[in-house]
């Protein structure tokens, strides 16, 4: 078996050509002086991380050393021998090793069995214990080069993280000992299987295609199922629901599996659910590893969260995103070009948001847009019953952002805005995709006008939308702009930030820009956002302006009557209540509600009495602002473009968008064209 020489750790020069040939097969992540990692790795259990992330990394991190993500994403698991012990018993095992350890021990890799192996060490108080040894197996890591706390990774003698050992015979089956294998990165199958045989007695072959759905909706692997399901028919018995005898045969287990592999994978099953029949665990705060923040734009827009963007209509919230993506697909915030995916319902693609794109410099073919499918129109992206769709496009073009403009047309029917619990139960789902795949949504949405001082509760709808994001940026007109309402200057304020400190407020310049035609046509005429420089003025200080406290707050009540009495009669004391935690006051409650002429009805008699409030008639609903929603005459879904800017020539066109998602990569439709 040959080997090539393995790099010693240096932290200070280029990037390790140990670690840029790890990256070729495995599945690589930087670690700092502690060991632990250096960025948010949970993604890189599923899939291996190209030079162009690792190059940033090692910009960006400087980390102290490098570790393999273990497991069957790297074909390899790591013995980790420890102590004199440890030694002895890598001796008995007749194994060499490959790395020399700071503390004297030594890490052996091995192939990857193709079964679920767990993380697990010599000091749980469970299971087999072979002395000085802990296996770093699926969900697990282990450092290979560089410079820790407690001293240097290096290679032992000429072995390198490139050829494995076989896992010897007997401590292959103390590991998969238990032919129901879990992993820390799903639902353990046994827990899958208590419920199982909970379901059993009302009829097994049912069951035990419950049990296969759920193992291929958890990720597990038709063999894994067949295995794991044949398991569980010898566990159910061999009485029927009637009492009798009728086994659950082995071929019919595995006919279970095929039959459900053969269908499409859905939403796993919450893990709380599962684990509630058989109790919650905890385990001690210190064995939960540190995460280090990553940025998208530094201290603004975290990776692997939700940053909300808020505005007045018209100010130019869209086309500040629009510079975003196009920095992000320049690789101009400090990273590296990443794609962005624009999913957008107010503004004409061709006609808008290309030539802005264009105008701000951005790489067309890092720019990705929703194209809907002509004979499925329906499929328009909504939150949260999109989410399985928009986590593929995630995954299958590695979208490092995704901008929703706006969130209030991306809302499924029955989700209420205004209601804390509804907006979060929406947004959830949106949250978790962008924590495990380490992507940045940035979401849009407008300002209400109540004269709240708290810019957090100047946002359309309930307290639970910035609640749910980790970052709040606010963007308005800029109060030291000489020309006032009709200036074109903005001022771009951080209100939010779960991780840390707020960042510097910033002033950007409306700048229009001509586009020329190859074909010899007049330019087509959009707009950029230009940076001027730093603002001394804080979120609070631009939503307090007289301006901004003389609007009324009746078009907020409006809205607000208009969703929560939407599905039916609501208890007038509840609704106050909700209002009045909005900061629309009873007065304007009253004003709203004679405005839509809201009828109210008593039922039951005396003190228990209660009086509800119901719009006279559903036509009433129809005066909210148009929501795009697919034609019922040629299969195509229509977009209403935002407002222009001044500086923009004419208004643009409706746009016909062509009707299951996909994209358009580099959107090669003609900017300002008619149609795409």
């Amino acid at each position: 078996m040959s080997r090539t020489e393995f790099d010693r750790a240096d932290p200070q020069a280029a990037l390790p050509d140990a670690v840029l040939r790890a990256l070729n097969t495995r599945s690589v992540i930087p670690v700092g002086t502690d060991k632990r990692p250096r960025i948010p790795w949970k993604p890189y259990q599923d899939r291996r991380p190209n030079e162009g992330e690792v190059q940033e990394w090692h910009r960006q991190h400087r980390p102290a050393g490098w570790a393999i993500v273990t497991g069957e994403i790297s074909g390899m698991i790591v013995l980790d021998f420890d102590g004199a012990e440890g030694v002895a018993t890598m001796n008995v095992l007749g194994l060499l090793p490959h790395v020399q350890t700071p503390s004297g021990g030594y890490h052996v890799y091995v192939k990857h069995p193709g079964r679920p192996i767990a993380t697990w060490n010599r000091k749980m108080r469970r299971g087999v214990r072979v002395p000085g040894l802990d296996v770093r197996g699926d969900g697990g890591y282990a450092v290979f080069h560089g410079e820790t706390g407690t001293g240097g990774y290096m290679a032992a003698g000429t072995h390198v993280p490139y050829a494995f050992d076989e896992l010897p015979r007997w401590l292959r089956e103390v590991l998969l000992s238990s032919r129901i294998c879990e992993t820390a990165s799903r639902i353990p199958a046994r827990l899958l299987v208590d419920v199982a045989l909970g379901r059993a007695p009302d009829g097994r072959n049912d069951a035990g295609f419950w049990l296969a759905c759920q193992l291929r909706d958890n990720g597990y692997t038709e063999a894994e199922a067949k295995r794991i399901v044949v398991d569980f028919a010898g566990l159910a018995g061999a009485h029927n629901s009637k009492g009798d005898v009728e086994p659950y045969t082995h071929p019919a287990a595995r006919a279970s599996v095929e039959q459900a592999f053969k269908r499409q994978p859905r939403e796993p099953w919450a893990k709380a659910n599962v684990l509630s029949t058989g109790g919650v665990d905890a385990v001690p705060i210190s064995e939960v590893e540190r995460e280090t923040v990553a940025w998208l734009w530094q201290d603004r827009i975290p990776l692997g969260a939700i940053t909300l963007l808020v505005g007045d209509p018209g100010l130019g919230k869209s086309m500040l995103s629009c510079r975003i993506a196009a920095e992000v697909s320049q690789g101009a915030l400090g990273r590296v070009p990443a794609k962005v995916l624009m999913i957008t319902a107010e503004d004409s693609v061709g006609a808008v948001v290309r030539p802005r794109l264009e105008a701000a410099g951005a790489n067309l073919e890092q720019v990705l847009v929703i194209r809907v499918r002509q004979d499925r129109p329906e499929d328009w992206v909504v939150l949260p019953d999109s989410v399985a769709d928009l986590e593929g496009l995630i995954i299958r073009h590695a979208v490092g952002l995704v901008v929703i403009d706006p969130l209030s047309a991306h809302l499924a029917d029955g989700v209420n805005s205004w209601r804390d619990q509804s907006i979060r139960r929406a947004l959830a789902p949106l949250h978790r995709i962008a924590e495990q795949q380490g992507t940045a949504v940035l979401v849009i949405a407008h300002l209400n006008k109540s004269q709240h001082d708290d810019p957090l509760y100047r946002i359309g709808g309930s307290i639970g939308l910035p609640g749910a994001a980790r970052s709040v940026l606010v963007f308005a007109r800029d109060p030291d702009d000489p020309e006032r309402e009709t200036g074109n200057r903005r001022t771009l304020a951080h209100s939010k930030s779960s991780y840390g400190r707020l960042a510097p407020s910033l002033v950007y310049e409306v700048e229009s820009v001509p586009l020329a035609d190859d074909d010899g046509e007049p330019p087509i005429l959009t707009a950029r956002l230009a940076e001027r420089g730093d603002s001394v003025h804080t979120a609070r200080d631009l939503l307090s302006s007289v301006d901004a406290k003389s609007r009324s707050a009746l078009d907020d009540a409006l809205e607000f009557l208009r969703e929560e009495l939407a599905g039916g009669p609501q208890p007038v004391k509840s609704l106050q209540a909700r209002a009045q935690a909005l900061g629309i006051s009873d007065t304007t409650l009253k004003r709203a509600r004679r405005k839509l002429g809201v009828l109210h009805r008593r039922s039951g008699f005396g003190a228990g009495s209660i009086v509800s409030l119901l719009l006279p008639d559903p036509s009433v609903i129809a005066g909210q602002p148009p929501i795009p929603q697919p034609s019922s005459t040629d299969g195509r879904l229509w977009q209403q473009p935002h407002e222009q800017a001044d500086c923009d020539r004419q208004p643009a066109p409706l746009v016909p968008i062509p009707g299951q998602l996909s994209l358009w990569p580099g959107m090669a439709g003609q900017a300002g064209g008619s149609s795409l």
